[in-house]
């Protein structure tokens, strides 16, 4: 399918001077293949990086699949070679799995989230670029706990682990270290919507349907898809509608309004979070449904019942 205008936008800013970069949009417009793929590629390929960290919600499945797309590409393209020779070397540098030191001396590696990245480059300099990318699912982000742990993890092991600066080995020149996210709103409190809000970070945000002036926008007449190749206009208020029936019309507008989940959306109420993993407690599934197991449940002392 043809780029349209929000894959541009996208492209531009990846290319910036920008230092930390977020993206929010809905899956299946073609961020991951952007930025995970196309911008480390060409970092690659004109020598633009020294250590290239992604990180993807699980190591061997999201971004060991992304560096190893990444290798293939650059092995097997005859065009590749031709301009820039070959950098995948099999003796001598490294190229297991998921970890990569090309001939022009630049890693590429795969983290998985919460694992470390401070002291793993080849040559212990910390991260020229490092990208993250969809770092949360739906289950990540359900108990106050796992996500202080997640912020927790993202300012130690990404913000404060990438290069402050960094010295090009052949360009003799010193740059800032860069970081960019790209995700889809899952919660109020989950990265993404935290990378959006810090100051830090230059953050776009996407829906699917939007007005002219590029805001959200549900109103048939007024609502246009971002990119109607792929998504027309029509199927999105038709799959909007079909949602509403089904009583899914939340879910509708996470995957494709980017809209986090509220809180009143959710089996447990804003004031049994805190709850949730006191003690003994746990969370666990019982005949298809979510229910919190609390101390006292099992006749124990010290457990609190939620409200």
């Amino acid at each position: 399918m043809p780029f349209d205008k929000v894959h541009h936008e996208i492209s531009d800013l990846m290319l910036s001077d920008e230092r930390f970069i977020g993206v929010l949009a809905p899956r299946k417009i073609g961020k991951t293949p952007l930025i995970c793929f196309s911008y480390p590629l060409r970092q690659i390929l004109y020598n633009l990086e020294t250590y290239i960290v992604i990180i993807s919600a699980t190591k061997d499945e999201e971004s060991a699949r992304h560096v190893n797309k990444i290798t293939t590409t650059i092995e097997s393209s005859e065009i590749i070679h031709y301009y820039y020779g070959k950098l995948v070397v099999r003796r001598g540098l490294e190229t297991q799995k998921g970890s990569v030191q090309f001939a022009n001396r630049i890693w590429l590696r795969a983290k998985g989230v919460y694992s470390q990245i401070r002291g793993t480059g080849g040559d212990w300099s910390p991260p020229s670029l490092i990208i993250v990318d969809d770092p949360q699912s739906d289950k990540d982000v359900r108990t106050e706990k796992s996500v202080v742990e997640a912020w927790n993890w993202f300012q130690d092991e990404v913000i404060y682990s990438v290069a402050q600066k960094w010295k090009h080995p052949y360009y003799n020149v010193i740059k800032p270290g860069k970081i960019r996210f790209l995700g889809t709103s899952l919660h109020p409190l989950c990265l993404a919507e935290k990378v959006y809000k810090d100051k830090r970070f230059k953050a776009l945000r996407y829906a699917m349907l939007v007005d002219e002036e590029g805001n959200p926008c549900l109103e048939k007449g007024r609502a246009r898809s971002i990119w109607e190749d792929m998504f027309p206009t029509e199927y999105l208020l038709e799959e909007m509608a079909a949602a509403d029936a089904e009583n899914t019309l939340a879910n509708w507008l996470q995957e494709r309004m980017n809209m986090p989940r509220q809180y009143g959306d959710r089996f447990f109420d804003i004031d049994n979070i805190g709850n949730w993993d006191v003690g003994t407690n746990r969370f666990d599934i019982v005949m298809g449904q979510p229910v919190l197991v609390l101390d006292e449940d099992l006749g124990l002392q010290g457990g609190q019942y939620a409200n």
